[in-house]
């Protein structure tokens, strides 16, 4: 060894040494003076004990598992082995089982830079296959298996020799796989010529390096198979713009790729799919793609229909086949679970909520539905779920106890526990575990930004500790901030998996340029992003009118103007939608579009069941009550006005109430009353009729009638109360309905004939899913968040006034605005945003006016929250009222809310899918 360079890293002094007897000298030193922190963490037996005598130098065999230098395999031996020729140049580290974060991701370094390590181990290596055994809401979406990360860091591509003969890991599955040893390589190829095994990361190898022989990946070892790869891949065929073949073409390793609205994420997903199959070589069965839903996989296995065998998965598919332990054909199965629906999970709450007390026009089961997604989406502790729901669900985390058991007693799932399952499964089944991570060595993930805490925790167990998860998303539309959905997963991407590499796409195919200009001003508003700069296409010119602004008519007055210019245009009605923050702004855009002669379509979850939501049914029983003053009054009316805005009367009375047929009798029976407070009530509930009788006498219209109900009697103020019980902004709250009823009031024939009025027009609508047989040719109409991954030609953000955006009921800002970018980032020739005029009772959007005005970057940040408790910027609240499910890694835990999936909406959409370049 006399005259090699060395360099030691000693975790005594934290210098580097020349010699292992410098190590042993400054390991004297330091137990002389007190304990020591070697690079591994705690002070290990090798800092305490006297240095034993150098053991002979090891066989031949280790330096024959040395492979070529660029394969990059470390070696593993005792404290006090020798070192053989191919790594006495080597760095060394000392470490052991307790080996601190920055040992382990020194360690990890070196296997993905594929960099020769001697690593001087001290005692036994961390467990094999390591068990977590803890409650769901303990963990953390950077939760990781006890000692996993580090063994994989010491074992996977490294000659373990410290015992005799030597061995290499890969090498053993290669041969239980079936492979011959060979002589030259590490095995025989099937084609009987030299080939290596590799424990490595992907990444290119030249030719050159192997002197010709073949590699057989570890992710081919992984799923079973013995087939090589291609060393050096030549460049993707596909044509590509520059940004989109940086991606494509990415190296290897974990990667983060910044895929903004129109810029063709579902190609560069794809296409990277392509790639490693193609052009790498790679075995399909070694590489899984991820889609957020079911369109999605559709789409992605439309464009890949001509690779077989590839392995093409939504989140709750995935999950499903993990907790079933049915990942592959002929995998062992432990026993059949049914997924059950949300009907279904209603039934079984109906059995197990204690106390559950029905309320007029309410649904006492869905703050339960709620809290049960929030926990377990949201991996949060049932007592925070119980505290953050105040007292809509009473004793939540013996309900959700009993609700689990429930569903394993009778061998079911519903969606939500599939991820909970397959995690459960992933942390405490080592075979299961080892079967699931057959088909996923290479994972493709579509729509990052949109995971929840639980779902980003199954990626990473899946992935396991190599991480090579290739991510794609935005976090600039992450908007379904109530499942725990968070712009964090990808502004600290790679504190989720280490090392992983960067790709921007920088260009928005989709939207022109007055548009793209416009959203690029608006988000930066926002502080909790991650950086970018996006361009049109290349060669795309401005035109007039790409982006406007109606704020001279009202938002019901200047749609119906905006579309009849564009049919006029020629535009089809195919080729518009209306999209709303809300379901309920749909109503009035409905109806005034057809009131217009235009065709539209009923979207899901617009129907006369609205007329039944408790405000609605209150304004349209008062509208009945005056606007037939020459028939008796109703008493189910009368008890429908009594409770909106309540009015407290012991029972009895109220039934009395509700026998009266005039105003006269209301104030005749006050008037026998002897309470004073009750006889107040009742008067003044005479008076209120009687002023309304007496305006619609006068010629009052239908919307002016509403007015009066909703300000001047209190409507508006009692549901904005009721409002403030909804846990998030993700439907329609009940002041966002009485404002459609009000949008369409002076259309229908009287205030009495409102209510029928309305459910004919909606009957009247076509109802079409998805946009409908192929070829229908309607206007569309659907809420913002059912549109992500959508485009039309034309696209109309309508009602765009200060309540809708950001919505009355939201806490989170920036996801607010979020939600208005992915609105405007929907057309693909123009957009409008249809606001409000300068005289409107209802002021416009503050946003409106970020889409001309960039923020400057000097001026400092203000707190933008909506919600006291949300710390600045971020959306993030503190652990009392947690939204958004974010949390910086080694931060706060994070948290999460609402209901599975990404509806947040309901709407019928006839798309058309962006592919650009």
């Amino acid at each position: 060894m006399a005259g090699v360079a060395r360099q030691i890293a000693c975790g005594h002094c934290g210098q580097t040494h020349s010699s292992i007897a410098e190590v042993r000298a400054c390991a004297n030193v330091e137990a002389q003076q007190g304990p020591t922190m070697p690079v591994g963490g705690e002070p290990s037996a090798l800092a305490r004990r006297k240095p034993a005598p150098a053991r002979p130098a090891l066989d031949r065999s280790a330096a024959q598992l040395a492979g070529p230098d660029v394969l990059g395999r470390s070696l593993l031996i005792g404290p006090d082995d020798a070192i053989p020729v191919p790594w006495q140049t080597a760095l060394t580290v000392i470490a052991n089982a307790t080996a601190n974060a920055e040992t382990v991701e020194r360690l990890h370094l070196a296997w993905r830079n594929r960099e020769r390590l001697v690593i001087h181990w001290d005692g036994p290596l961390p467990e094999a296959e390591p068990i977590l055994d803890i409650p769901f809401y303990q963990l953390e979406p950077a939760t990781e298996l006890p000692g996993e990360r580090l063994r994989f860091a010491v074992t996977a591509n490294t000659v373990d020799a410290r015992t005799r003969p030597a061995r290499f890991e890969p090498l053993d599955t290669a041969l239980e796989l079936g492979a011959r040893p060979g002589s030259d390589g590490d095995i025989e190829g099937a084609d009987g010529k030299p080939a290596w095994v590799d424990g490595g990361p992907l990444s290119p190898i030249p030719a050159d390096d192997l002197a010709g022989m073949a590699l057989v990946p570890r992710h081919h070892l992984i799923a079973g198979k013995l087939k090589t790869q291609r060393l050096s891949p030549a460049p993707p065929g596909a044509e590509l713009a520059p940004d989109q073949l940086a991606a494509v073409a990415h190296r290897g390793g974990p990667a983060r790729i910044i895929a903004p609205a129109g810029s063709g994420k579902t190609r560069v997903l794809t296409e990277r799919t392509r790639h490693l199959v193609t052009d790498w070589d790679m075995h399909p069965a070694a590489v899984s793609l991820v889609a957020y839903n079911r369109r999605a996989r559709q789409e992605m296995g439309h464009r890949l229909a001509d690779i077989a065998g590839l392995d093409i998965r939504t989140l709750n598919s995935l999950a499903l086949s993990i907790a079933t332990g049915r990942r592959s054909a002929g995998s062992s199965s432990r026993r059949a679970m049914n997924t059950i629906s949300e009907i279904d999970a209603r039934r079984l709450l109906e059995r197990i909520v204690p106390g559950r007390r029905r309320r007029q026009l309410s649904d006492p089961l869905e703050p339960w539905i709620d809290a049960l997604s929030a926990c377990r989406l949201g991996l949060r502790h049932p007592d925070e779920i119980e505290a953050s729901y105040g007292g809509d669900v009473a004793g939540f985390p013996e309900v959700l106890d009993r609700y689990r058991a429930e569903l394993r007693r009778s061998n079911q799932l519903d969606f939500d526990e599939q991820i909970l399952t397959a995690i459960e499964v992933l942390l405490s089944d080592p075979a299961s575990r080892r079967e699931a991570r057959r088909s996923a060595p290479l994972l493709l993930v579509d729509e990052f930004q949109d995971l929840t805490p639980a779902h980003l925790l199954l990626i990473r167990l899946l992935a396991g500790p190599a991480a090579e998860v290739y991510a794609v998303g935005d976090d600039d539309q992450t908007i379904y901030g109530y499942t725990g959905a968070s712009p964090d997963w990808l502004v600290y991407f790679d504190q989720f998996f280490p090392g992983a590499a960067d790709h921007h796409l920088t260009i928005n195919y989709r939207c022109p340029p007055q548009v793209v200009a416009a959203a690029s001003n608006l988000l930066t508003h926002n502080q909790h992003r991650v950086a970018k700069m996006i361009a049109p296409a290349p060669g795309r010119v401005s035109q007039a009118g790409e982006l406007r602004t109606n704020d001279r008519l009202d938002p019901q007055r200047g749609l119906v103007a905006h579309v009849d210019r564009l049919i006029q245009a020629g535009a089809r009605p195919g080729d518009i939608a209306v999209l709303a923050r809300v379901n309920a702004a749909l109503l009035p855009a409905a109806i005034h579009l057809a009131h217009a002669g235009h065709p539209v379509a009923k979207p899901p979850g617009l129907d006369t069941h609205l007329l039944e939501r408790s405000g609605i049914g209150a304004a349209l029983a008062w509208l009945r009550l005056v606007g037939r003053p020459d028939q008796e009054l109703s008493g189910d009316d009368l008890r429908l006005a009594l409770r909106r805005p309540p009015r407290s009367l012991h029972p009895r009375i109220a039934d009395w109430v509700c026998e009266q047929r005039s105003v006269e009798r209301l104030l005749a029976l006050a008037g026998r009353l002897t309470s004073e407070r009750d006889a107040a009530v009742v008067t003044e509930l005479a008076a209120d009729l009687d002023r309304l009788q007496r305006r619609a006498a006068e010629g009052a219209s239908t919307a002016q009638l509403l007015d009066l109900v909703y300000r001047d009697i209190g409507l508006l103020g009692a549901v904005s109360q009721l409002d403030q019980s909804q846990r998030s902004a993700r439907r329609s709250a009940h002041a966002d309905e009485l404002a459609a009823v009000r949008a369409v009031a002076d259309l229908a024939p009287g205030p009495a004939e409102l209510e029928p009025w309305i459910r004919g027009q909606l009957d009247a609508l076509p109802a079409l899913d998805d946009g409908g047989p192929e070829g229908a040719d309607v206007i569309t109409l659907a809420t913002i968040h059912s549109t992500k991954g959508l485009e039309w030609p034309h696209v109309i953000v309508h009602d765009v006034r200060h309540d809708l955006y950001p919505h009355r009921l939201a806490v989170d800002l920036e996801e607010e605005r979020r939600i208005f970018h992915v609105a405007i980032t929907r057309g693909r020739q123009s957009v409008l945003v249809n606001a409000v005029p300068p005289e409107s009772r209802e002021p416009a959007s503050a946003f409106v006016a970020e889409l001309a005005s960039a923020r400057p970057a000097a001026e400092s940040w203000p707190d933008e929250s909506l919600d006291p408790s949300i710390r600045p910027g971020t959306g993030r609240t503190d652990d009392s009222r947690r939204t958004d499910g974010g949390a910086r890694p080694g931060a706060t835990r994070a948290g999460g809310g609402g209901a599975s999936g990404a509806a947040g909406g309901a709407g019928s959409a006839k798309p058309t899918r962006s592919d650009p370049a």
